[in-house]
């Protein structure tokens, strides 16, 4: 599964992305250097005490069950 594109991870985090952007926040796909998925907070997201729980349980889980479970997400500034 070496082979992930940014197609598919945008895809994957759609949903995702409609609620981050509901609370004033969004996110963008840096770079994917396989496994890791290298992905930036953007808006309200940034400096939230919450997003490491978006990170955890949104971004990071709704890629593994679309994609891959040996994904990865890296946060960039």
């Amino acid at each position: 599964m070496g082979n992930v594109t940014t197609d598919q991870v945008e895809l994957a985090l759609i949903q995702v992305r409609e609620l981050i952007l509901s609370d004033g926040g969004d996110l963008e796909v840096v770079k994917i250097e396989y496994p890791k998925v290298f992905i930036k907070l953007k808006g309200a997201c940034v400096g939230c005490p919450l997003s490491v729980y978006t990170v955890q349980m949104g971004i990071l889980q709704a890629l593994k069950d679309q994609i891959c479970d040996q994904i990865e997400v890296v946060l960039v500034d």
